[in-house]
């Protein structure tokens, strides 16, 4: 509808009564808020409803256990009092890391409160590293930009995620990252996984354990593909505010 009618869905979202959904995610405000989540996101993108959202999720700060990264990217201020309580946002999660969000919301932290990173991210080295253990090199696809920054802002950020590599399981993802293989067919993927595996491979290859062992030994098969393009390695700017 924003799209294909702009005044329809102007018209609508104005139109929403944020206290009824307030009170309609009630218990969900602990942990996600649910489908809810959905309604929010497309809602934001209507300039006028940003604050009222922004504001909703401030009502509820004491009633979140773990933020979303979904609100935390709406509600950046909602984020930094979160982190600065000593409260987890859900970079990862289950089994699940997202990626892309997780850039937003750490490129937003390194800009405005660099002194907090440390918080954001010391829940989340074991499962960044579980995702990047995976056989398959899918779960590469969508880390780039979060590694290439989180490799940026956050001091033996790397080294302490490689010290939860499972190297019996990551041998086949980055081989196959490497190779450009089982792999889908979205447009990049498998040059997305391949810098990954690159960028793994640069950080790990000075360890002194089965990580840096394994590192080594995928530079010497993949002489070329296993060095990282100098994009992968130069610094992000961070400097301007980032918006969704």
């Amino acid at each position: 509808m924003r799209r294909a009618s702009p005044k329809q869905f102007q018209a609508t979202v104005s139109a929403l009564d944020w206290h009824l959904i307030d009170k309609a995610i009630d218990a969900d405000w602990a942990e996600g808020i649910g489908d809810a989540r959905m309604l929010l996101g497309v809602a934001y993108a209507l300039p006028s409803a940003r604050p009222v959202i922004e504001a909703m999720v401030a009502r509820n700060e004491g009633r979140i256990v773990t933020l979303s990264t979904h609100l935390a990217a709406l509600a950046s201020q909602t984020a930094t009092r979160h982190v600065r309580a000593g409260k987890r946002i859900a970079i990862a999660y289950s089994g699940h890391v997202d990626w892309d969000l997780g850039a937003l919301i750490l490129a937003r932290f390194a800009r405005s409160d660099p002194e907090l990173i440390p918080a954001l991210v010391e829940p989340h080295f074991a499962g960044f590293a579980d995702a990047l253990s995976q056989p398959s090199p899918t779960f590469y696809n969508e880390a780039l930009l979060f590694l290439r920054l989180f490799a940026q802002v956050v001091p033996e950020g790397m080294r302490r995620v490689l010290d939860h590599i499972d190297v019996g399981r990551a041998t086949h993802g980055l081989r196959n990252a490497l190779r450009g293989q089982k792999n889908n067919r979205v447009p990049g993927a498998k040059a997305q996984a391949r810098q990954v595996a690159a960028l793994l491979v640069h950080h790990a290859s000075d360890r002194e354990d089965e990580v840096g062992l394994l590192a080594r030994q995928l530079r010497q098969e993949f002489p070329r593909h296993s060095v990282p393009q100098a994009k992968t390695i130069e610094a992000i700017d961070v400097s301007e505010p980032i918006e969704l």
